[in-house]
């Protein structure tokens, strides 16, 4: 399993209504925690299997896109 996806939405992260926040972490984190919970099983009765997730810099470091980024870099920080 290779996990690589996200995305953002909204404007400054003080604004956001937690609506966006939950897409957000739904798209960029929850994501990779499902697709892992939906294989695991089969590999573990494989007794094979490799997964890797793929996160962005911007889990390391302030997102560029100002407060939007917020959710963001705060999702790919708990995907590291």
């Amino acid at each position: 399993l290779i996990n690589n996806v996200g995305g953002r939405r909204g404007g400054p992260a003080l604004d956001a209504p937690m609506a966006e926040w939950q897409a957000t972490y739904g798209l960029s984190l929850f994501s990779h925690v499902l697709w892992m919970q939906a294989v695991t099983p089969a590999m573990i009765a494989g007794k094979y299997g490799r997964i890797v997730n793929i996160a962005s810099n911007a889990g390391c470091y302030r997102s560029n896109t100002g407060s939007s980024g917020l959710s963001y870099s705060s999702a790919k920080g708990a995907v590291l």
